[in-house]
């Protein structure tokens, strides 16, 4: 019996050594066979540092997008040096770079600057609405480029005998376990911490290099792998919890899905099911009138095309990069770039570069001996190669080993085809061969996925060159502008069109200087932008003043939705408004606002004998009792200081008399129109007020223009220059209160009237100083940039608009605004720029990139009406901003007509009302004109959008309420399939059947649209906004009690 059982377990164990055995030899075949497809995806494990597949371990960094427009060839040249000497730094390592186009989070980013909204106006909601609905359509696609270095291989560790035995050993024990009882994915945590340790040096040294690279974490490099199985379609949504890392089998759910290669040898057929079909048939069903019924699966054509051959010499300069050529908007779609490349020093490059010289030769000896004629292209070879050799010696240039390829999708084979023919006869236009193998679709697909190989051997797509060439392709370019922040302002026009951005208070947040430059000459979309940008900030109630010495911005209070506008039309009725003592806070800063006010006014008049008597007069009024102008030129109409006290000698009649004069001249300037407002007696105290727009107005200025010398003003434009500097230091104290620290922006149109003069400039250097700090925003606005060169300007200048010029002077001066170079091409693009309702700019952002783009305010008809500053063409339309808009004395809009008949009803009717409640009476409305435009102050209970998207219905205002913003599920299946893979438009949300979900739960971003239904207090409860802000006004804030921001917290209702 004990024999029997010994020989039973001796063919136990003979049994399973075998299978052992055939395991092993399995697993070393599949090694050996490189070109063999896997078996299963070769990734283990990933997280915000490594990843590791089963041989290899890697680390991914994601790399900003640089700005490609407006370079020269010098540029070129240095961004390439810089690219390559970066890249150089990985010495003998294999990269992998991956250029990917992800479909705009509209929902995501709607929602972030929704959080950073904290007091809107009552309009703010609907706005939010109509961007995210016109951006959903637009179907916005936005570029990330990542690179991958390989760390080294997870089993060469060994480096003695001792090692290499107990390697076998453990291999041995491990490929045993695996046989029989399955492969084990987990990985120890000590080589997880050994890569992290390889990956810093690495990390530290592209972030300090100019691709500025951050790692990519890991839901980043996640989101690559479901974005290459998901072509052409809806992605699902990320994972639940952000930052996680994916291990121990989990990585099989990231490939997901059914790849189908038996239909033709050129292309791959993926198929992925609707991961959102439940909630898209739920909203068939209620609505299957506006909501299509949904597929259960969705079905795109791939295909991977191979770089062949690529010239020796290249220009890159012309704007055509050999890798961005493939995102050329001609296409007209989308292209995507993966390649393997393998960096070799200059040593083994040499010794690569003779091997293959000394085959070359030996070829050609071996012709030659046989009498045949050697044939030009081994010759060619061999010069090559001589040439290839004496470089790399000499200038130690590295080489690369690798190979390029593109990724085109489509919906169908049929247009697959007909892209993939285009992409081939693009890269034919500029000398470089693109192959479309067929049979090797599916190994070619499979190489693209983060840290796996080379899986195609064909020697005839494999290139060897040289570093620069590789960098020369520019896989970073792109046309992006912006801060990727602030709110929509309008779309790029270059190779590619993307969102811009833009938050004028960006800057300041991020401790740059606040100041923005809106420069370009009359007809070319400046007013546009510049009222473009005021809206959006008055929308998101921050604190704005808007000089208007035009009366352009008046067309501001026609728009509904901005809730109290205050227009301050500086005039009679606000006399000593502007008196220098009273713009400023102490009686010695008064003095000196006053000496510089008369500086101003008198210009190349003012002699040292007049400034002498004037200073005297100043300085006298200043410890008086209520100080002001007026005051001072009835002192100097008496004979200035010395006349108090009459000596009787020469000096005292010589400077009675000087001061006489200058009085007299004052006295002519304060007669002029507007001049009571620095000139008077009277106080007004009407203040900026806070949380609102602010539109200041001087209607009767008379401005000189940019090229008139100073010395050769008129005293009205005297005046109008000397006004329009107090009203910017009016405007100052919003800046300097210590007390008020939230946003404000402060935009001033005709700025070269200011910043011309060295008063002004350095009160525009001190407000930019401030700003930073004060959490403001400047924006200047003038004809033409050079006005705004001056070195103090400048330096507070960090975002430019530059709309069309042809004047030679105002180009020269707008591209050293912009900060590039000076060239004909340059010059050029500024003088064709359009104008008109399609105009467009050049912008220079935050970040230093350079651009065209266009402003964009297309879907929302009604703010473009109230912008057009454009004269009546005959139709008898009426500007928005010729309106007469009928004010009160603190700049409160009472209401808005088209010709002063109305104006005067409006008037009379209020003053009846006035009558009527101080006889006891209680007020009842003020009837409007039929043609007055009333003023709404509250989100509209049904707000109809264009006729091309579903209605939104936009829940009233109702009290009392909490600070509510909704979130509504967009079917996917509605939308055309893209590569964003947007969904359709949301339907109508309902404020009543929408159930309420906490603030805590996590808000799915695909397929959302986000809407903000209010935010402050005052708007929520129902309190009249207009009393609210008028009874804060009357009190002062007390500084024992500080502002805080209301404790409600929002919630969240999601639509099924």
């Amino acid at each position: 019996m004990g024999g029997f059982i010994t020989i039973v377990i001796i063919f136990l164990l003979v049994g399973v050594g075998g299978y052992v055995y055939t395991e092993w030899q399995k697993r070393g075949s599949l090694q050996r066979d490189k070109p063999a497809l896997p078996h299963r995806l070769s990734l283990r494990y990933l997280d915000n540092t490594v990843l590791l597949s089963e041989h290899e371990a890697w680390t991914y960094l994601r790399l900003p997008t640089v700005s490609v427009e407006f370079k020269t060839a010098e540029d070129w040249d240095r961004l390439i040096s810089a690219f390559g000497h970066a890249l150089a730094g990985l010495t003998d390592c294999r990269i992998h770079l991956k250029t990917a186009f992800r479909g705009y989070n509209i929902a995501k980013w709607a929602e972030q600057l929704d959080k950073r909204t904290y007091h809107p106006a009552p309009g703010w909601s609907e706005l939010l609405i109509k961007q995210q609905e016109h951006l959903w359509y637009e179907q916005f696609m936005q570029k990330e480029v990542y690179l991958g270095v390989r760390l080294g291989y997870r089993n060469n560790e060994a480096s003695n005998q001792f090692k290499n035995a107990l390697r076998s050993i453990k291999n041995f024990l491990n490929v045993t376990a695996d046989a029989l009882l399955g492969q084990d994915d987990a990985v120890e945590a000590k080589e997880i911490a050994r890569w992290h340790a390889a990956a810093g040096p690495i990390q530290r040294l592209l972030r300090g290099s100019v691709y500025q690279a951050v790692p990519a974490t890991s839901d980043e490099v996640a989101w690559l792998f479901r974005h290459h199985m998901h072509p052409e379609m809806p992605a699902p949504p990320p994972p639940a919890r952000e930052g996680q890392p994916w291990g121990r089998g989990e990585v099989q759910s990231l490939i997901e899905g059914l790849v189908d290669q038996s239909e033709s040898p050129y292309y791959l057929k993926v198929t992925q099911p609707n991961w959102d079909f439940l909630n898209q048939q739920r909203a068939h069903e209620r609505n299957p009138s506006v909501t299509p019924k949904p597929d259960t699966s969705f079905t795109s054509y791939t295909a991977t095309l191979c770089i062949s051959r690529i010239p020796t010499e290249m220009d890159t300069w012309d704007g055509n990069p050999w890798i961005h050529h493939a995102e050329d908007p001609s296409l007209g779609f989308a292209v995507e770039f993966s390649g393997y490349f393998d960096i070799t020093t200059p040593a083994k490059a040499k010794k690569d570069v003779e091997k293959q010289v000394q085959k070359v030769s030996a070829q050609q000896r071996h012709i030659e001996q046989a009498g045949a004629e050697v044939p030009t292209r081994v010759a060619d070879a061999f010069i090559a190669g001589k040439h290839l050799d004496s470089e790399v010696e000499r200038e130690r240039k590295f080489l690369v080993y690798g190979a390029g390829r593109l990724l085109v999708c489509a919906e169908d084979a049929e247009e697959l085809t007909r892209r993939c023919e285009t992409l081939i006869e693009h890269y034919r236009d500029i000398g470089i061969d693109v192959a479309w193998t067929p049979n090797d679709q599916l190994r070619l697909f499979i190489e693209q996925f983060p840290g796996d190989r080379p899986r195609l051997k064909v020697r005839a797509y494999r290139q060897v060159q040289e570093l620069e060439t590789v960098t020369a392709g520019l896989f970073t370019a792109s046309n992006s502008l912006g801060d990727g922040e602030g709110p929509y302002l309008g779309r790029t026009t270059g190779r590619s069109q993307e969102i811009v951005h833009f938050d004028p208070l960006y800057a300041p947040r991020n401790n740059k200087p606040p100041g923005v430059a809106i420069v370009g000459a009359p007809g070319g979309g400046k007013t546009f932008t510049t009222l473009a940008t005021a809206y959006q900030t008055a929308m998101r109630g921050i604190t704005t003043v808007l000089l208007d010495p035009k009366g352009d911005a008046k067309g501001l209070a026609t728009i509904q939705g901005l809730g109290d506008v205050r227009i301050l039309e500086l005039g009679a009725r606000m006399a000593g408004l502007l008196d220098p003592f009273s713009l400023v806070a102490s009686r010695e800063e008064g003095t000196l606002l006053a000496m510089e006010t008369m500086r101003l006014l008198l210009g190349g008049e003012m002699t040292s004998d007049r400034e002498n008597a004037i200073v005297s007069a100043i300085r006298y009024i200043a410890v008086q009792p209520e100080p002001n102008l007026r005051k001072v030129v009835e002192l100097l109409l008496a004979g200035g200081v010395e006349g108090i006290n009459p000596t009787g000698t020469p000096y005292n009649d010589q400077q009675t008399a000087v001061a006489k004069s200058a009085g007299n001249l004052l006295e002519v300037i304060s007669e002029l129109p507007l001049g009571n407002l620095c000139f008077s007696n009277a106080q007004s105290q009407v203040k900026i007020a806070q949380g609102r727009l602010t539109i200041i107005t001087l209607a009767g200025l008379t401005l000189p223009s940019a090229a008139t010398p100073q010395d050769r003003y008129t005293y009205a434009q005297r005046l109008s220059v000397t006004l329009l500097y107090l009203v910017t230091h009016y405007s100052r104290s919003l800046v300097i209160d210590p007390l008020y620290t939230g946003p404000k922006a402060l935009v001033i149109d005709e700025a070269w009237a200011i910043t011309q003069t060295s008063q002004g400039a350095q009160l525009v250097a001190e407000v930019a100083r401030l700003g930073r700090s004060r959490n403001t925003a400047l924006i200047l606005v003038s004809q033409n940039a050079g006005d705004l060169l001056a070195e103090d300007v400048k330096n507070c200048l960090t975002t430019m608009f530059v709309f069309r010029s042809e004047d030679p002077a105002e180009i020269a001066a707008d591209l050293e605004l912009l900060r590039v170079s000076d060239n004909p091409e340059h010059r050029n693009i500024i003088a064709s720029l359009p104008t008109g309702k399609h105009s467009e700019c050049i912008m220079r952002d935050i970040r230093g990139h350079v651009g065209t783009m266009r402003v964009d305010m297309s879907y929302l008809p009604d703010v473009v009406v109230a912008f057009d500053s454009t004269p009546d063409d005959g139709s008898g339309r009426i500007q928005s901003a010729a309106r007469r808009i009928i004010t009160d004395e603190s700049g409160k809009i009472l209401g808005v007509v088209n010709t002063d008949a109305e104006g005067e009803q409006l008037r009379a009717s209020i003053a009846a009302q006035q009558q009527a409640a101080f006889g006891g009476q209680v007020p009842v409305a003020v009837p409007l004109p039929h043609s007055a435009a009333p003023r709404n102050t509250a989100i509209p209970a049904n707000s109809v959008p264009p006729t091309s998207v579903p209605p939104l219905v936009v829940p009233p205002i109702s009290a009392p309420a909490v600070r509510s913003a909704r979130v509504g599920t967009m079917p996917s299946s509605a939308a055309p399939t893209g590569r964003m893979g947007a969904a359709a438009p949301p339907a109508s949300v309902s404020p009543t059947s929408a159930p309420q979900v906490p603030a805590h739960d996590p808000i799915s971003t695909q397929g959302t649209v986000y809407t903000s239904s209010g935010h402050d207090a005052d708007r929520d409860t129902g309190v009249d906004v207009d009393n609210a802000h008028d009874a804060a006004e009357n009190s002062e804030p007390s500084p024992a009690q500080p502002r805080r921001r209301s404790s409600a917290a929002p919630s969240w209702s999601t639509r099924e």
